[in-house]
């Protein structure tokens, strides 16, 4: 039986990784501004910065493909055994609200960086504060490919101008979406991927005309169904997603359209401070989710760090208990919460998993997926949940976040083989073939 890779991204570069690669830049920068300044990097840390620089730039060569040489690369992982989900991510509203301090804050990362790069030539004052690292432990392509993604960075941030209204809008960078979903309707048009590949449309309640594409999504239509990513600044009780007659989920309800929502505490979020909500949300030190209409203010910039500014969004605008919400309204609803609650914050390892759990107990129409869980930890914490909870084992699926799992693994071999070894034979069979082919029976075929 062929298996199902329920969740995996063939963006590239132009259509949303130039993005997604700031997170690396950002840490990268962290690291180097952890040392005080006229000093030798210690070579634990120098290796940590080196393989940091490393890491950035086979995501650079991974991102520079077009979408289908990305697909292909996936496809070839596979041998080409695997049917494929590919997520839309309408990134376009991601890091176009950011601020005079945030746009020169990441200046200061491009320089930090460039500097690091330039270790060969220290001059003048230049070398009191410059990181030392060893000449011969980065690759000159390795070199060369960063440096590029620096300049383009560079020339986003000059288009930016003075006002700081509009980081990284310029040019071919601004339309992301209109990009990747162009290339879907190529890619799905293409005979030899219409039985094999079935994206979903990126979903966000503030593009204007999104209603308009909703005639593509559903069976035997372009994309399989519709990937919502609330961090990115909305609710998912936005009115135009759940509270109007006409509302997507209910369109979703209406013709058995899954829908699939990033659900943890890492990934993306806006880093605008001052965001217009209209929904439901679950303000720090509430228990149940409250309505809110109008701007809501945010305490963490990105500035304080991008993992802290990212968790705090992820919990005001997408904690399991806003998505109960919606599924007591939309009775029937197929929907997927990725990522199994995964939490980047160590005091709460558990707090959404356990709520995922609950909840996939009462709705028999909610899924979840392990995609971009790699850490060993984890896994065998949801190998356990797996063995312990037949009642709901059955919808759990299988998916890579493919190409994103490359930000915490060194190659798909080592994310796939540590996937399958924890969960062994039988049961990584049960998530990546029986599970996926009983999730598409509920929307893709016939009733």
């Amino acid at each position: 039986m062929i298996g199902i890779d329920c969740h995996c991204h063939i963006f590239n570069i132009v259509s949303v990784g130039l993005r997604a690669i700031l997170q690396q830049i950002q840490e990268t920068s962290g690291m180097i501004k952890a040392e005080p300044p006229g000093r030798m990097l210690k070579t634990s840390l120098a290796g940590s910065i080196v393989n940091k620089l490393k890491k950035l730039a086979e995501l650079i060569k991974l991102f520079s493909g077009d979408n289908e040489k990305i697909l292909g690369m996936l496809d070839k992982h596979y041998n080409g055994d695997y049917l494929v989900f590919p997520l839309m991510f309408d990134g376009d509203f991601l890091l176009d609200t950011a601020t005079d301090e945030e746009i020169g804050e990441l200046r200061n990362t491009v320089t930090l960086i460039r500097r690091n790069l330039d270790y060969q030539k220290p001059v003048g004052l230049m070398q009191k504060t410059k990181v030392f690292i060893d000449p011969n432990s980065l690759s000159e392509k390795d070199i060369t490919r960063i440096s590029g993604l620096l300049d383009q960075i560079d020339l986003q941030l000059g288009a930016a101008g003075e006002t700081g209204k509009a980081m990284l809008k310029a040019g071919k960078y601004r339309d992301g979406f209109t990009i990747q979903h162009d290339s879907m309707v190529a890619i799905r048009n293409k005979p030899k991927y219409q039985d094999k590949v079935f994206p979903f449309l990126g979903v966000d309640p503030r593009r204007v005309n999104i209603r308009d594409y909703l005639p593509e999504v559903g069976r035997g239509k372009t994309f399989a169904g519709i990937k919502v990513y609330p961090p990115n600044g909305f609710s998912p009780a936005d009115p135009v997603l759940t509270g109007r007659e006409d509302s997507i989920f209910g369109y979703c309800c209406k013709n058995r359209i899954p829908v699939i929502s990033h659900n943890s505490y890492g990934g993306f979020a806006t880093p605008a401070m001052n965001v217009d909500i209209q929904g439901m949300i679950l303000p720090p030190g509430e228990s149940r989710p409250v309505s809110h209409t109008g701007t809501y203010t945010f305490t963490k910039k990105l500035t304080d760090g991008y993992s802290a500014m990212v968790r705090e969004r992820a919990r005001l605008l997408n904690h399991p208990r806003i998505w109960q919400e919606i599924l007591e309204k939309h009775k029937g609803l197929i929907l997927v919460l990725a990522h199994f609650g995964e939490s980047s914050d160590p005091s709460l390892p558990d707090e959404w998993r356990n709520e995922i759990l609950l909840m996939m107990q009462k709705y028999p129409t909610l899924y979840t997926d392990i995609s971009c869980i790699s850490d060993e930890t984890s896994l065998k914490k949801v190998k356990k949940i797996f063995d312990e909870n037949p009642a709901i084992s059955g919808r759990i699926l299988y998916g890579s976040d493919y190409f994103l799992d490359m930000f915490f693994n060194d190659s798909f071999n080592q994310y796939y083989n540590r996937i399958t070894g924890i969960f062994g034979k039988n049961a990584f069979h049960q998530i990546s073939v029986v599970n996926p082919q009983n999730f598409m029976q509920s929307w893709f075929l016939p009733v």
